[in-house]
Order: structure tokens, then C-alpha cells, then sequence
């Protein structure tokens, strides 16, 4: 008679999902966890919560790890989450009192790098990584009697960088006016000559006009004003679409005037040439600079080929210009979403998208504001570390998850479940257009609602913002999505799973099939919004319940669904 092991993780040299399934049934699989952290010399402390070798490499016992935790952040809101893990290592030896001030090495712990993997024993084959984030510049080193602490961000803090970077200068324009001083070199993408509320919007900088040659001071024949448009090269700047802005007027400058210079990025403005200036009764005189003259122009921006209005393509290229990624740091679907041409409300490939960007912005979450205009979301992929697209369209979404949650995979009391009140509304307008020369956007769209909603529940209202994207078509066709995701009443469950779930991915789609009590979940699917790792084998998860929110393929069967993809949004008039 043979007998089969229960305990493969006593002997299995391979983790994958077949291993953890196998494990459920005693609910131990025996992950266990290490940390690499770069100390201030260049040597690496390698430490757990136990003696151990993985690899043939030892880390020893110094510390107890805390939760760790990774999420997307909150679907509509403009904050930023990053994951963060402070690690406190026993010094009670005095071992790294050398790192501390005064020691033989203590120099900046800032930027080091700080890596937590999980793994099956010394396996180090099976090993995993879990976090890798970088010393924080504030508070990312500490001490106490006992211990030293470590505080480490993932690379998302690396990413979310300050942009533009240049402002106007003395240095690099002597003859510059105060008023210019300080002011950021707009960076521009996309295409600036259409949907515009007036003949222009890109408004240009002087930057000799305190030059005495320039403003009549010494020479009454006047040298040509100087313009900045931008610190970047752009595709095209027609020397035909240069404005003069006059009270309420925009006055078409003589091509013949203008010398564009290389880039595409500034010109010149000749002064007392041909008379082009025209007053109220239409008079005609020539032109010289007055302090605070205004002028604007029709451009495109930056040459991104093909995609120099696709609106994937710009978070990218903002994300490479001023992340400091390369092109290896974005998944594969990166191109998948740019590409999109169907459905016609989610045919990204066709949407025209731009940027004018003159104050401080920070890259990433800039980035994520332009792809949450056409319902697309970041996040950090598990295994790659890569930077990958979750999508929020209906379509792209499984309609029969292969992960199935039962009962025994919960902690016990550990479900919470409630409604996300701050991102469900039912009647939504939206402003869209952003126009730089007025600093907010240019039009709003009519009022949508989900009547089945508000007669279900109660008007709840949203104004929805999409400065980046110009066509009324396209905006309205996200706004309807949007409300049709928003007014579904989906419901947050917070729970902790076992370790059967840690290769699971924010963004996964699973079944959650559960009966606690009164409490019952009939094959529902769910989206994983946020997920952690403890050394106390639980996953802590925070899901989307989409047993209110049908989509393609899955139709739950409940009385009160009011949402989803194929709910009615109506104009209101």
C-alpha cells in the first residue's frame, strides 16, 4: 500500500498555482520571507524573520515583517498611492552602528534599494519578489536603543518626478522681462490647430522685451521680438498662424513677418514692418512691442509619429521624458490600448488627445490623469515589475474567471464588506478641452443620467473632467461609460485569503463563491483592487463585487441591477 505526501511544501521545488492548490486542503503551504537592503558601503544585509539559507546564501534573524501592501489607488480620485514598508532590524549587538552618524561608514541611505522575495525554504528557484522600493529622503533612516528602521517607497516615488523643468531665467535671457521670470517652458503634445475656442489658445513668452533695441529705448527702428513656445522641439509651427490678441480680438499676423525658428519651438516678430495692426474701425499701422503685448499660436506638439494624438502614446512618452523609464519599463499591452479601434467608444486609436503643460506637474500622476480620461488605470505588474494598463472597459474584462474563492479560503472574520460612496453617482456632466490661454477648459457637455438609478436610489451628481481630450463625441462616450460603471453599486469586500492567492495581481479577475452565515456570494465576479503580503501566510485583498455590474458574457441575475454595460444613459434636456 503507497501513501500520497499531504505536504508537498516540504519537498516541491517548483511554486506555481498547481503547488498552492495542492496545498489548500491543509491550508499550509510554508512561504516563507527575505529581505536584500543595500546599506550605505555597498554591502547588502540580507535578513529574515528566521536563520535561514536560501541558495546557499544565509540571512539571519532580524526582524518581523510587517504587512505589505500593493494597490491601484481609488478609481476617479487624483491622489496618488504609493506602497510603502518600514523595516525595523535589531542592532542590539551593535552591529550596524557602523551606518549610524559618527560611524566608520555612515554615509546617505537615500535611493538604496530595499527587496522583499518569498519563496519555499532554500529553494532560491522558487524565491519571488514581492516589493522593491527605494530609501525614502524623509524619515528613510532611523534608529532606537534597539533597532535601526528602514523606510522604503516602491518605484512609483522614483517615477513621479516634477515637470517641466526649465523656467525662464536671466542666465539664459539676459534681456527677459520680470513678469516672464520663474515661469515653466510649457512642454506641448498633440495637435493645438483644431477644436479651438478662439483663432488660438497656445499662448508664447517674449523674451527680449526689456532690450532697449527692442522696446524703442536706443533704436526707434526697433529689433524683432523673440518668442518661446516651448523647451521642446514640436512637429509644426505655420508662420501663418501666429495671433495678435487685442481686447477680445485676435488679429492674423503677415506670414512675411514672422521667422520661425528651429524646432518649431520659438521665433522672431519683426517691429515696424508691414502695417497689419488694425483698431476697432479697421485702420491699419505697424507694429511695435508694447510690455504685455499677447500673442498666441496654432501648433502641434511634440512628433510622436502616427501617435502624436494618441493619448496612451503621450502618458508614455511624459513617463520616459521625465520618469526616466525606457521603453522596457512598460508591458507589452501598453501597445495593445494604444492601438484599440474597437469599440467605438473605446477605439482609443481614434480618440485625439493633447497636452500643454507650463506649472509644475508631477509625471506620473499626470500620466495617470490622461489614461483615467479614457478609462484605463496603472499599476506595478507582479513579477516583471514593469509599469501595466488595468482597464476599466467593459469589454476587455473575462466573462468567466478561471480563480475561484470558496469559505475555506477566508481568514475567519476577516470579510467587511461596504459601497464605495465616493465614486458611485448616477448623473454626471462633463468639462473637457483644457484651453492654456484661460487655464481651464473650454466647453462642458450636456447633463447624462442613469433614470433607473435615480429612481432606484437618489440623484448623485459629478462633474467629470477631461482636459485632454478635445472632440464633444468622444467625451460624451466616456462619460456614458463612466456612469454606467458608477451607478452599478458595486460593493468593496476587504477580506484575507490564504496563501493559495499570492500570485494573484491587481487587476485579476476571480469568482468569489461564498456562504458564511447569512452572508452569500453565488459565483460572483470580482476584480482585485488591492492586495498585501503578511509572513503570517494571509494575503490581505480588497476586491470589486461585480454581482451588480453586468458586462459582455456575464449577466448576474439580480432584481436590483441598474448598471453596467448595457444600461441606459439618457440626455438630459
Amino acid at each position: 500500500m503507497t501513501t500520497r505526501d499531504r505536504r508537498p511544501y516540504l519537498t516541491s521545488n517548483v511554486l506555481d498555482q498547481d503547488f498552492l492548490d495542492e496545498c489548500q486542503d491543509n491550508l499550509e503551504c510554508r512561504l516563507e520571507m527575505v529581505v536584500d537592503i543595500e546599506a550605505p558601503d555597498g554591502s547588502i544585509i540580507r535578513a529574515s524573520d528566521r536563520n535561514k539559507y536560501v541558495g546557499g546564501t544565509f540571512y539571519e534573524s532580524l526582524l518581523k515583517f510587517p504587512p505589505i501592501r500593493k494597490t491601484i489607488g481609488e478609481w476617479l480620485e487624483p491622489t496618488l498611492e504609493f506602497s510603502t514598508l518600514k523595516l525595523e532590524l535589531s542592532n542590539v549587538d551593535g552591529r550596524f552602528n557602523k551606518f549610524l552618524p559618527a560611524g566608520d561608514d555612515y554615509e546617505d541611505w537615500i535611493d538604496n534599494t530595499v527587496t522583499v522575495r518569498y519563496g519555499l525554504r532554500d529553494v532560491d528557484s522558487t524565491y519571488t519578489t514581492i516589493f522593491q522600493g527605494f530609501v525614502t529622503e524623509v524619515a528613510g533612516f532611523g534608529r532606537s536603543q534597539r533597532t535601526i528602521s528602514i523606510l522604503a517607497r516602491d518605484r512609483y516615488d522614483q517615477i513621479n518626478r516634477t515637470f517641466p523643468r526649465s523656467v525662464f531665467r536671466n542666465d539664459d535671457f539676459p534681456n527677459i522681462e520680470d513678469a516672464n521670470i520663474g515661469v515653466g517652458i510649457p512642454i506641448i503634445y498633440g495637435d493645438w490647430t483644431h477644436n479651438l475656442r478662439n483663432a488660438a489658445m497656445v499662448p508664447v513668452f517674449v523674451v527680449n522685451g526689456a532690450d532697449p533695441d527692442v522696446d524703442g529705448t536706443n533704436d526707434p527702428t526697433r529689433n524683432p521680438v523673440q518668442f518661446v513656445v516651448s523647451s521642446g522641439d514640436n512637429q509644426s509651427l505655420d508662420a501663418g498662424w501666429v495671433y495678435f490678441k487685442t481686447g477680445d480680438r485676435f488679429i492674423n499676423v503677415p506670414s512675411s513677418e514672422i521667422t520661425v525658428g528651429l524646432g518649431n519651438k520659438s521665433f522672431d516678430l519683426i517691429q515696424n514692418g508691414v502695417a497689419w495692426v488694425s483698431d476697432e474701425e479697421g485702420n491699419l499701422t505697424q507694429y511695435t512691442y508694447t510690455s504685455g503685448d499677447s500673442f498666441l499660436v496654432r501648433i502641434i506638439g511634440k512628433d510622436l509619429g502616427a501617435y502624436t494624438e494618441n493619448a496612451v502614446e503621450i502618458a508614455r512618452d511624459i513617463l520616459k521624458d521625465f520618469g526616466n523609464l525606457s521603453s522596457g519599463d512598460f508591458d507589452p499591452n501598453w501597445d495593445t490600448f494604444r492601438d484599440k479601434s474597437s469599440p467605438s467608444e473605446s477605439a482609443i486609436s481614434t480618440f485625439r488627445a493633447r497636452a500643454w503643460v507650463s506649472e509644475p506637474q508631477r509625471a506620473l500622476e499626470y500620466s495617470l490623469q490622461i489614461l483615467e480620461q479614457i478609462r484605463l488605470e496603472v499599476f506595478v505588474e507582479r513579477t516583471t515589475f514593469d509599469l501595466k494598463i488595468n482597464s476599466l472597459h467593459f469589454e476587455d474584462w473575462p466573462a468567466s474567471p478561471s480563480y475561484r474563492l470558496k469559505d475555506w479560503d477566508l481568514g475567519e472574520n476577516t470579510l467587511k464588506i461596504s459601497i464605495d460612496d465616493s465614486t458611485t453617482f448616477n448623473r454626471a456632466q462633463a468639462d473637457y478641452n483644457f484651453s492654456p490661454d484661460l487655464n481651464q477648459n473650454s466647453f462642458k457637455t450636456s447633463i447624462f443620467r442613469n433614470q433607473a438609478s435615480i429612481d432606484a436610489t437618489k440623484p448623485v451628481s459629478k462633474l467629470i473632467t477631461f482636459p485632454n481630450l478635445t472632440e464633444e463625441s468622444v467625451v460624451i462616450d466616456q462619460t456614458r461609460e463612466i456612469i454606467k460603471l458608477s451607478s452599478s453599486m458595486f460593493e468593496i469586500l476587504e477580506l484575507d485569503v490564504t496563501w493559495r492567492s499570492i500570485l494573484k495581481d491587481i487587476g485579476d479577475f476571480l469568482v468569489f463563491d461564498v456562504r458564511i452565515g447569512s452572508t452569500v456570494f453565488d459565483n460572483v465576479n470580482c476584480m482585485v483592487r488591492e492586495l498585501g503580503y503578511t509572513s503570517q501566510g494571509r494575503v490581505p485583498l480588497k476586491i470589486w463585487s461585480l454581482q451588480m455590474t453586468p458586462y459582455p458574457g456575464y449577466e448576474p441575475n439580480n432584481a436590483g441591477t441598474v448598471g453596467g454595460y448595457n444600461a441606459t444613459i439618457t440626455e438630459e434636456t
